[in-house]
């Protein structure tokens, strides 16, 4: 059996007493010491790294913010210039088009009115005011739509989607299909609109960019949320590499806009050479627990 040696040391104070204190006593304060000093070590060591870590938190936030507000800023530069675009456009074919078949409207009455007597010719002229009258309300009709589709408030949601769909099956050689569910009355008509825009932005992309051969627009309803599929088989892009300031970058980022703004979410899947794929999905306000 092992005894252990305890070794006194003796300490004279300043009374004159003594006292003996075991060795043991003082290695153990001695190894409390070194541990409070390990402690207090690891304890700076800590809070450093919290600081740095807050720090850089700080840093990445405050640069993520800086970032977006420059993007915004871009998209704020971009919509406006888009705004007056739109409105020159406008300017340009209510001058260069209707202006100017009024203005032939014009002249033909004049010519008529100054030849009464020529029956045959006041007859052309009458014909030929007809059709340019006529004319100048079918581009009237288009200047309207394109400014507010008339489908929507007359036809309903389902019907102006699918008008879109097949103008543009008739005037490219685009081979477009549509598979829409009955949508009607699903969204506030305040929202109807930004989606019929979403739509139309979605096709006018195939038809300015993709070199597509066919493209589909689905539109299926589940439960609450509506799921848009719009796709084509054309080149494709890499999303990565997207940029905002090319004419596709200022459609799709208007689209995101118009998404953000009802409440949607949006995914584009598209890689050079094997088409593009945009499916978006937007809530609805009533349950729908069948899909008639």
């Amino acid at each position: 059996m092992l005894v252990k040696k305890v070794i006194f040391i003796h300490l004279i104070i300043s009374l004159g007493q003594e006292i003996i204190i075991p060795l043991d006593f003082i290695t153990m304060v001695s190894f409390a010491d070194q541990l409070s000093l390990w402690e207090t070590l690891y304890s700076r060591i800590i809070l450093i790294g919290i600081v740095v870590l807050t720090g850089y938190a700080f840093y990445f936030q405050r640069k993520r913010r800086r970032r977006s507000y420059r993007e915004q800023n871009l998209f704020t530069r971009q919509l406006i210039d888009s705004m007056e675009a739109e409105r020159k456009r406008i300017a340009t074919e209510l001058h260069d088009s209707i202006g100017q078949e009024l203005l032939i409207i014009k002249n033909m009455a004049l010519l008529a009115l100054n030849d009464l007597k020529n029956k045959k010719n006041v007859r052309e002229q009458l014909d030929e005011i007809s059709h340019t009258a006529s004319q100048a309300i079918q581009e009237t009709r288009e200047i309207t739509n394109n400014l507010r589709p008339y489908q929507i408030d007359r036809l309903g949601l389902k019907k102006a989607l699918e008008s879109i769909i097949n103008r543009a099956a008739q005037t490219t050689t685009i081979s477009f299909t549509a598979d829409i569910d009955p949508i009607d009355n699903l969204i506030p008509k305040e929202m109807e609109i930004h989606v019929y825009r979403i739509i139309q932005e979605c096709v006018n992309n195939i038809i300015k960019h993709a070199h597509a051969a066919a493209g589909k627009v689905t539109i299926k309803r589940w439960y609450n949320r509506l799921n848009i599929d719009v796709e084509d088989n054309g080149i494709g892009f890499d999303v990565s590499l997207q940029r905002t300031q090319n004419e596709r970058g200022i459609g799709l980022q208007g689209i995101v806009e118009r998404i953000r703004f009802i409440g949607g979410t949006m995914r584009i899947e598209s890689n050079p050479g094997k088409g593009t794929r945009v499916l978006i999905t937007i809530k609805t306000y009533d349950r729908i627990d069948d899909k008639n």
